[in-house]
């Protein structure tokens, strides 16, 4: 039964890691890819003239893959991937700028190892909880449930609530960013705007996301831009 409680924790450790709400399809994913990486190179070489290099011996390095939804993640060592619908989805370079420098702030900021922190704390608390109501009450179900429950409580009480706090001070230190750059101090809002009238389906209930929603981010960049 320990075994079995285990897995299933790890189980729900790893479906919690998944990237959510990748809902967007724009029009015209992968033409232009080699107008989109000159694009891109100029872009980021304009944010690298700004932003603090992700350690003292790492420079920032950005890579793209192919995929349908605009999407962009960071790995923590300051190579920043973004797909091929991003880059069709934010058509300019303010946008796109906007984009990369989030996943920027995200490194500079440490989020990518507190992130995968949480991630075993969250864990390691199912566990624990599992195993403790296990042997004060003796049945191994009660105990599944009761880890399961901690698992899901923390999460959505605690952790994705810590999640959305660093989402939107990424957002808001991309924006300085970009304007450093030289880029519209509105990129940001209008780059949350044009996102959220993209979605092909709704988005997740905000306490169920690890993000604020889209048009809240747009509104409070609004409120902070110059």
């Amino acid at each position: 039964m320990r075994a079995a409680i285990l897995r299933l924790m790890i189980f729900v450790f790893v479906s919690g890691c998944r990237a959510p709400d990748a809902g967007l399809l724009p029009e015209g994913e992968g033409r232009g890819l080699e107008e989109g990486r000159e694009r891109l190179e100029r872009v980021s070489g304009r944010l690298a003239g700004v932003v603090p290099r992700p350690g003292d011996e790492s420079v920032w390095e950005f890579r793209v893959k192919r995929g349908w939804a605009p999407n962009a993640h960071a790995d923590g060592s300051g190579v920043v991937t973004l797909t091929t619908g991003l880059l069709a989805f934010a058509g300019e370079d303010d946008l796109l700028a906007f984009a990369l420098a989030h996943e920027m702030a995200h490194v500079v900021g440490g989020d990518v190892r507190r992130q995968r922190v949480e991630d075993v704390l969250r864990l390691v608390g199912g566990v624990v909880g599992a195993v403790v109501v296990w042997g004060v009450t003796g049945d191994g179900w009660v105990g599944m449930a009761a880890g399961l429950a901690a698992v899901v409580g923390g999460d959505l009480a605690v952790w994705r609530v810590r999640q959305r706090g660093r989402e939107g001070r990424a957002d808001a230190r991309a924006l300085e960013w970009c304007v450093a750059a030289g880029y519209r101090g509105d990129c940001g809002e209008r780059f949350w705007r044009a996102y959220a009238a993209a979605r092909p389906v709704p988005e997740r209930p905000v306490w169920r996301s690890k993000h604020p929603g889209d048009l809240e981010r747009a509104a409070a960049l609004g409120e902070s831009g110059p």
